[in-house]
């Protein structure tokens, strides 16, 4: 596994994420899902989200290298879908557990999480497994 190709990788699990939650997310629901938090942060948080999205890309990369290096097409989805699971379930549960939100919108946010890291992750895929000139192909 070169450098250049986790790093390859990463960025372009990054740009997808981006364009998933800056844009389709944006589109699909317009208004947000989240409630109204007593403290929120001032606009904009361009900062902070910019950071969520390179460390998940990055984590992601690290995981699909370590854990699934060979993996491709439908499984490399359905890896990501389950790393989406794992990383949502517990993160909305706990935040349902102190804030009053309706259960479908933490649903609806795991249930985002779970399809966006599924595209993420046969992004990553595509890239740690394209034929670097002989090798990867047919796996």
């Amino acid at each position: 596994m070169s450098i250049r190709r986790f790093l390859e990788a990463t960025a372009a699990a990054a740009v997808v994420l981006t364009l998933l939650n800056a844009v389709v997310f944006s589109l699909a629901f317009p208004g947000g899902l989240l409630e109204n938090y007593v403290y929120p942060r001032p606009a904009p948080l361009i900062g902070y989200e910019t950071a969520a999205i390179v460390a998940t890309a990055l984590l992601m990369t690290a995981i699909y290298v370590g854990a699934a290096p060979t993996i491709r097409g439908r499984r490399a989805a359905a890896f990501g879908f389950l790393l989406g699971l794992l990383a949502s379930v517990p993160a909305q549960l706990s935040l349902f557990a102190v804030v009053r939100s309706a259960p479908w919108r933490e649903a609806v946010l795991i249930c985002w999480t779970a399809a966006s890291w599924s595209i993420a992750g046969s992004t990553i895929s595509w890239f740690l497994t394209r034929d670097a000139g002989g090798g990867a192909k047919g796996r």
